[in-house]
């Protein structure tokens, strides 16, 4: 990327190679790059960041190129709210990384702490995807208290008295993921998200196919029918189940 110096009207060329080597990234450097024009700086960044975006599941204990550079936003511009709301998703839903969006989500909280989706999001990193029902609890309690509409309220306020079990979890998940999908105009956003919608629809679906329930839907995420083998409903394509981290997992 090409910074412009005003005065001298000559470019500062620098790389970013969004991999391994963007983690030793001197933030102070890149401030010394971009004197007075941090939100410039951060704006590129994040463009380039989207641009370069992948889907590829980082695992749990690990980080990922795409944290380090919303961590570098965030030095850049404290106040960049997309880069909360929108990475900390992106790093909890599409790139497992759960305790990174952890991370990223409180940063943002520090600067936005009564914002509703900030605390709706991270409260769905917590519960769903960390298990940590008391961190959820509180931020779940801030979203329903900035909640835009009754309607938004009555849902958290489900959630809420759900939180300790598991009923009604896969359902509210995948509320929460499809509006999410369906807001999202980043192709491998949403391409990381069909991975765990489609799973939490085929679980929900097969359950009530395969207990012969009424009004079941018959087809998958992407609109094929469900298979009919030897009296068992299956899914056409493999799936593994949404759950809690350190849940284990198995192959449909």
């Amino acid at each position: 990327m090409n910074f412009y110096n005003s005065n001298k009207l000559k470019s500062i060329n620098f790389d970013i190679n969004p991999n391994d080597e963007s983690l030793g990234i001197d933030t102070l450097l890149i401030k010394l790059m971009c004197p007075g024009q941090m939100r410039l700086c951060s704006s590129l960044l994040w463009t380039t960041t989207m641009l370069t975006s992948d889907h590829l599941r980082t695992g749990d204990n690990e980080a990922s190129w795409m944290y380090y550079r919303f961590n570098l936003i965030s030095e850049l511009d404290p106040y960049f709210y997309s880069n909360y709301s929108v990475g900390g998703t992106y790093l909890s839903i599409v790139k497992d990384e759960p305790k990174n969006a952890k991370k990223l989500f409180e940063k943002g909280l520090k600067f936005y702490s009564k914002d509703f989706n900030l605390n709706y999001y991270a409260g769905f990193n917590d519960l769903y995807e960390l298990n940590n029902t008391a961190d959820a609890k509180k931020k779940y309690q801030a979203a329903y208290e900035a909640a835009p509409s009754e309607a938004y309220k009555l849902r958290i306020a489900n959630t809420l008295s759900k939180i300790s079990t598991e009923a009604g979890k896969l359902e509210e998940a995948y509320r929460f993921l499809s509006h999410i999908y369906k807001n999202s105009d980043i192709d491998n956003f949403k391409k990381g998200l069909e991975i765990k919608l489609y799973a939490i629809k085929a679980e929900l679906d097969l359950n009530c196919l395969n207990q012969r329930r009424r009004n079941c839907s018959q087809h998958d995420f992407y609109g094929s029918p469900y298979l009919l083998k030897q009296g068992i409903y299956v899914a056409p394509r493999i799936w593994e189940p949404y759950r809690f981290k350190g849940k284990k997992k198995g192959t449909h």
